[in-house]
């Protein structure tokens, strides 16, 4: 079916039909396929190891395991891999409640886009001969179809000739039936090794039959191909573009429209062939396929090549001139070419290898198809492609009149048509094979998904110097906790306003920040959400109470808790009698009327009976309406007030900065914080809290005593903290930092302008577990641009260039007289007015 004298050498302008060039005959099952010259297919999809943050060892264990599973295939095996990069533009459309979070998003949207965006897919096909009776009715039905054009009519001839007894027909099922029961074993074999270690999975039914569609038809969208009822033909349902030739380029029309390419071929490898050279192609700005192909051969064949090669190499270590002289003289030359004697060396030490039966061998192919939207497009890429190939030590060729037969041999199934063959190792394989990746991330936020019930993408995406977008969730599976670790300026406040706004596209949603210096405050005011002052309350008049809010809401022991924290605070201990005591004066508390419910009456009750536990309330307590004017507790403000205006909205931001530093009420007033959170969180509403240089937190010891207790509890109520502090050093204080590290397992580190990553690399890698991979990307970074997002089992160098919306609120938080006239706005209320202060005081187009 394939005419090779004149794919090569009399190339077409145009080919009729597309179909006639593809080797798929149809399908002999879901996960397998049956092609023309008699041979099964099946395929695997792979999403890959990530190149980034990860050691020497680690590649190298996935290499061993990539060979291990080529020792299951047989000399009737050939392997197919397949590494493709395409461009897309598929930023996740999203809808807000919040017109600045959507502008936000649009201006977002705007940056990921200011370059081309690449997505990496890999897979890989095995392939499987068969010397059957099945053979050779492919052989005829191919000289049918050569004469024939229709290829219905050319497939009844060969039934007409010779299946024309039941019995016949019947044998070559039994062929192909032994070919498949033969195949599954071997396949299965490499499975074993390749699902469970490098994470393959086998392509079955519509899967199969898109990556197929997608390996024909470069013009046209990717995507799955269901099979129809009827009885179909491969080669007829699989073909859609119009493949046309433009010189030394394929043109091929799609539907809405055209792509070209282009084919280079390896001509030479490099003396040491290893991955990082083909790891070197999965950043280029441009579009390619690349096809490696590995023909299995016989032990014997194998043995018989390298002995040759070996043998001929040592003829020719002297050349025939010194041959001659030393004829001639009888002198022996010191003369030799040490290049043919080190590739007999070569030879000799692959004898081995293949006599000791630990290596295959078999003949290598690469192709690498260079794609682009125009000729200029496909001309640069192979600039890039060649000259990147090159730089590793590979000789490149552009293929020319071999163009349509490189396209051919790139398909799976199809590498008789290759023209260029190596005999190669299957360790050489192993080390080439691109089971590496640059990965985009999850696309989706699974476990939001799940809660909400609706397909919701992820928290964000971010661009990155490779050019391929990186889709970032907190969580791994339903863990999202993590840590923000940056100094002052790095640009930590900008990159946390960019995670707190895109959160707002899980509606309904909950999003609560305990602030230090008003960095979060105007954020959340133009987000619509409340902000609320707890650096002086006398002077914000904020009041809470969280006496009647726990006793109203029936939570007697979690009001004995919040008092015993409260205690802690001030340095005093309880006996069990005075434990006891102070819960019997709540229940008596209780039978009062509820606008008695405050601390104030509870140290009445209490010192009536019990002066040294009245004693221990006081410094909480406004005494003055019954003991005088100078009786009034220095932390009164805070906790003794007749209402409770802690309401929190969907959005709150809690500036907490100087009420931290302050021990006393720092305590009380964040679990009595996270007990009003915690009240809101249902388990079915997403909800993001964010604690700002959490170092002022986690040092008190009673909060470091009760965090991982909250994290915990948090996590099954679907709600995530992230953290932020300005040093590991700070973390490396706290008493039990294994274990908030262990519970905190999404971390992001922004580049130092400062401190070099060199000098905190032991407590990077202490703390976090930071490999020398990972450091040396940190240590690349750009502050206030880059950021190190490192998750388990995933690690990604992103680029945020923030845009201007977000650079303006960030400069207009820092300065009072902003911040304030948005906060009076807020306060005001009234329609779109955020909106107009962006445009207005902030100078933002939006």
């Amino acid at each position: 079916m394939v005419n090779l004298h004149e794919l090569f050498t009399l190339p077409r302008k145009s080919v009729s039909s597309l179909g006639e060039l593809l080797p798929w005959f149809g399908l002999v099952s879901a996960k397998m396929v049956l092609c023309h010259d008699g041979s099964l297919l099946t395929g695997f999809t792979f999403e890959g190891a990530d190149i980034e943050g990860v050691d020497d060892d680690q590649i190298n264990h996935r290499i061993d395991f990539m060979q291990t599973a080529m020792r299951q295939l047989t000399d009737r095996c050939t392997m197919y891999s397949i590494q493709e990069r395409r461009v897309v533009s598929d930023y996740p459309e999203t809808a807000y409640t919040n017109q600045v979070a959507s502008a936000i998003d649009d201006a977002w949207a705007r940056v990921c886009e200011l370059s081309p965006n690449g997505r990496i897919t890999h897979s890989l096909y095995i392939s499987y001969r068969y010397t059957s009776k099945t053979e050779a009715f492919f052989e005829q039905l191919k000289t049918e179809m050569e004469q024939n054009d229709s290829a219905f009519a050319a497939i009844g001839n060969v039934l007409r000739n010779r299946f024309g007894e039941k019995s016949a027909i019947a044998g070559v099922r039994g062929q192909i039936a032994e070919m498949v029961e033969d195949f599954e074993n071997i396949v299965s074999a490499f499975a074993n090794i390749v699902v469970t270690s490098l994470g393959f999975v086998r392509l079955e039914g519509e899967h199969l039959l898109g990556d197929l569609y997608s390996r024909v038809n470069l013009g046209s969208e990717k995507g799955m191909l269901n099979l129809p009822n009827r009885p179909v033909y491969l080669n007829t349902l699989i073909p859609a573009d119009d493949l046309v030739r433009q010189g030394d380029s394929l043109e091929f029309k799609g539907p809405s429209r055209s792509t070209f390419c282009a084919a280079l071929s390896t001509t030479g490898m490099p003396p040491e062939a290893h991955s990082l050279q083909i790891d070197r192609l999965l950043a280029l700005p441009c579009e390619y396929v690349l096809v490696q192909s590995f023909q299995f051969i016989d032990r014997n064949l194998a043995q018989d090549t390298i002995q040759k090669a070996e043998q001929f190499y040592r003829t020719e270590v002297k050349s025939a001139a010194v041959r001659m002289f030393e004829r001639i003289t009888g002198m022996e030359s010191d003369k030799v070419n040490t290049g043919n004697l080190a590739l007999a060396q070569d030879a000799q030490d692959a004898l081995v290898d293949v006599t000791a039966g630990d290596l295959m061998f078999g003949y290598y192919n690469m192709t690498i198809l260079a794609l682009g939207e125009d000729r200029r497009h496909v001309n640069r890429a192979v600039d890039m492609i060649a000259s990147t190939l090159r730089a590793g030590g590979y000789g490149v060729t552009r293929e020319r009149q071999g163009l349509m037969s490189a396209f051919l041999g790139s398909l799976p199934g199809n590498s008789r048509t290759q023209l260029r063959r190596y005999l190669a190792s299957s360790a050489n394989v192993a080390d080439l094979c691109p089971i590496r990746t640059i990965s985009g991330g999850e696309a989706t936020h699974g476990l939001f998904s799940s809660v909400l019930q609706r397909d919701v993408p992820a928290h964000v995406r971010f661009p990155t110097p490779h050019g391929v977008p990186y889709d970032f969730n907190t969580h791994a599976s339903d863990l999202g906790h993590a840590v923000v670790i940056g100094g002052s300026g790095s640009g930590k406040t900008t990159f946390m306003s960019l995670l707190f706004a895109q959160f707002q596209k899980y509606f309904p949603c909950q999003s609560y920040v305990f602030d230090k210096d008003y960095s979060m405050a105007l954020t959340t005011v133009l987000l619509g959400g409340a902000h609320i002052d707890m650096a002086s309350p006398r002077k914000t008049g904020i009041k809470i109470n969280p006496v009647r809010r726990m006793l109203g809401d029936g939570e007697d022991l979690a009001l004995v808790k919040w008092l015993g924290v409260l205690f802690a605070s001030n340095e005093t201990t309880l006996s069990p009698e005075e434990q006891e005591d102070l819960s019997s004066k709540i229940q008596q508390l209780k039978t009062l009327p509820e606008t008695s419910w405050r601390l104030g009456t509870l140290y009445q009750l209490i010192s009536g009976t019990n002066k040294k536990l009245a004693l221990k309330l006081a410094p909480y307590v406004d005494r003055s309406d019954t003991e005088g004017g100078f009786a009034k507790g220095a932390f009164s403000d805070y906790f003794d007030n007749e209402e409770d205006a802690l309401t929190l909205s969907n959005i709150a931001c809690m500036e907490t900065g100087k009420l931290l530093e302050n021990q006393q009420v720092a305590a009380p007033f964040m679990d009595y914080a996270f007990y009003c959170i915690e009240r809101k969180l249902n388990g079915n509403t997403p909800t993001f809290i964010y604690v700002e240089e959490s170092w002022y937190m986690l040092a008190n010891p009673i909060f470091e005593a009760k965090i991982n207790d909250w994290l915990r509890t948090f996590r099954k109520k679907r709600a995530f903290v992230v953290f932020a502090t300005q040093s590991p050093e700070e973390l490396a204080k706290l008493k039990s930092w294994a274990a908030f590290v262990s519970n905190t397992p999404t971390r992001v580190f922004l580049p130092s302008i400062n401190d070099s990553v060199a000098a905190m690399a032991p407590m990077y890698r202490e703390l976090f577990g930071l490999n020398d991979a990972q450091l040396t990307l940190l240590s690349g970074a750009v502050p206030k641009r880059d950021y190190l997002l490192v998750k388990p089992g995933a690690t990604r160098l992103v680029e945020a260039s923030m845009p201007d919306i977000l650079l303006a609120i960030n400069e207009g938080t820092s300065r009072e007289s902003i911040r304030s006239k948005a906060l009076e706005l807020a306060q005001q209320g009234g329609n779109d007015w955020q909106i107009k202060f962006l445009e207005e005081v902030l100078d933002v187009r939006v």
